[in-house]
């Protein structure tokens, strides 16, 4: 893997931003709660809802039935392709 070659680093500069970054977080976390809290919100009435779980699960096992067995079976085949690239082949000395 990508992350096999990584050993201990010792890092001597822990603290190198610490500050401003407490500084930035503290500054966008007050601006974000004063523009959600100020906002002038709009409400609007929520339109009724179709059914669209059920026409889409009508969908998937009726007339749209085998792409979507097709598409998972690709995606299937490229996770699997996936592992066996990615994974760490010991090798004996």
């Amino acid at each position: 893997m990508l992350t096999s070659q990584i050993k201990e680093i010792e890092v001597s500069n822990q603290n190198v931003g610490l500050s401003s970054g407490a500084i930035l977080f503290f500054v966008t976390g007050t601006l974000l709660s004063y523009v959600a809290i100020w906002a002038p919100w709009k409400v609007v009435l929520r339109p009724e809802s179709h059914e669209t779980s059920a026409a889409i699960g009508n969908g998937l096992l009726g007339t749209w039935l085998l792409p979507f067995e097709v598409a998972s079976v690709v995606l299937l085949a490229t996770l699997i392709g996936a592992i066996v690239v990615a994974r760490k082949e010991i090798k004996e000395d």
